[in-house]
């Protein structure tokens, strides 16, 4: 093949035809040998190093076989990032980078655990957390211990139910039992009843009633009871007694004057009480 030029004109030369096409395995171009001194056939394949299809910068194509290595710094828009499930391919999941400010990047660092990711609306049940200062919004909480510093109550009206116990803005609004010993080191304000099936301790003083004046002539309301007999127990208010109380019971008198009007004793099971004589 002689007088053959790759493009432009001369004399007596024939201009190459184009290829349109090129098989990298079976079609050749010539390239010198500088090992062998001479001009040798090499196919696109060799010349390259692949086996299949090259790469280039703008051409839409599908790679298979490619490893990017750890030296690599690698940016894809969130949009163009797809995960695919390696049993369904049609399971997919990306990312949406939208919430982050502008000119901000946001690491995220994962545990070294392999785990199910928590996410905000999915019912999801989690084992081994440790919450801070979090805020729980209606919670329903299954055979839990609970330990706390302190328990605050809501600054608007809240109430709530736990283990049958009714709770307003912070505070008991129903009858509470105890089976075990409560002991309290600390103020406590009480305005609904207390059943205690054993001790009652505290190390600081105990006030019952504090808001509510002594009733005039007493009333069964006003006093502490003892024992499972109906009534029996120590009351106080102003003036004579008159309500009905259990056998026994002792009532004081806040605006008594003498001996015989300071302290009563019910004698009979219902409105009748006689009068303590006390010291002067």
């Amino acid at each position: 093949m002689t007088n053959v030029i790759l493009g432009g004109t001369a004399t007596g030369a024939t201009v190459l035809p184009t290829a349109n096409s090129i098989d990298g395995t079976n079609d050749y171009l010539a390239i010198y040998t500088n090992s062998a001194l001479a001009t040798q056939r090499i196919n696109r394949s060799t010349l390259l190093g692949v086996t299949g299809q090259p790469v280039d910068t703008t051409t839409i194509q599908t790679l298979q076989n490619k490893t990017i290595d750890n030296t690599n710094t690698f940016s894809i828009k969130d949009t163009l990032f797809t995960l695919v499930d390696d049993g369904d391919t049609t399971k997919k999941a990306q990312f949406q980078l939208s919430g982050i400010t502008t000119g901000t990047t946001r690491t995220y660092t994962l545990p070294n655990v392999s785990d199910t990711v928590v996410t905000l609306t999915a019912s999801q049940t989690l084992t081994n957390k440790t919450l801070t200062s979090p805020t729980i919004n209606a919670p329903t909480i299954t055979n839990a211990t609970i330990s706390a510093d302190a328990i605050v109550g809501f600054t608007t009206s809240n109430t709530g139910t736990m283990y049958g116990i009714s709770v307003t803005t912070g505070a008991i609004s129903s009858a509470l039992s105890l089976t075990s010993t409560l002991s309290v080191t600390g103020a406590s304000t009480l305005s609904g009843a207390i059943t205690a099936g054993s001790t009652i301790s505290t190390s600081g003083q105990l006030s019952l009633q504090t808001s509510t004046a002594p009733p005039a002539a007493g009333a069964s309301t006003s006093g502490i009871k003892f024992s499972s007999t109906a009534n029996l127990g120590l009351y106080w208010g102003s003036g004579a007694p008159t309500f009905s109380a259990a056998q026994g019971s002792l009532y004081l008198r806040t605006d008594g004057s003498s001996s015989s009007t300071r302290a009563y004793m019910n004698s009979t099971g219902s409105t009748t009480w006689v009068a303590v004589t006390t010291a002067s």
